[in-house]
């Protein structure tokens, strides 16, 4: 049995968005590379949306991170 606990990651699951703007999450990066909803079931664990990172033929950056940081203390083995 799995055991769900806090929730430390704000919308982890992507599932919160206007489009292709995550709440909680912002897009860095130049070219034309992107960062997009995804909603073909083939490429989406749970829910109905994951995030898809396409880059341009140059290879130009993009990633995506949260907007506010979250500061997680794990303790070993548990």
């Amino acid at each position: 049995q799995t055991t769900v606990g806090t929730q430390y990651v704000s919308n982890g699951d992507f599932e919160s968005s206007g489009g292709n703007d995550f709440t909680s999450w912002v897009e860095v990066g130049n070219g034309a590379s992107t960062v997009t909803a995804e909603t073909d079931a083939d490429y989406v664990l749970g829910g109905a949306k994951s995030v898809k990172i396409s880059v341009d033929g140059s290879n130009s950056l993009v990633y995506i991170q949260q907007t506010s940081p979250a500061i997680i203390a794990c303790k070993p083995n548990t």
